[in-house]
């Protein structure tokens, strides 16, 4: 479940990002999105720079490389 419940955060966030920008983007938007507590998402994602880092790595895994 761990894996699956970072995977929505980071697809929530992404959401969050095209729909409002960067800076809408923060782990309590993300646990509002998702109607989730704060905590749940904290426990999944330490923090807002962590959310960052999954949500670059989402982006470039789309990315082909050849």
């Amino acid at each position: 479940m761990g894996v699956d419940r970072r995977a929505e955060i980071v697809r929530a966030a992404l959401a969050l990002l095209d729909e409002k920008g960067f800076d809408a983007v923060s782990l309590r938007a993300v646990a509002g999105r998702l109607g989730v507590r704060l905590n749940t998402v904290s426990w999944h994602v330490k923090t807002k720079s962590g959310l960052h880092e999954l949500m670059a790595d989402a982006i470039i895994a789309e990315i082909p490389l050849g």
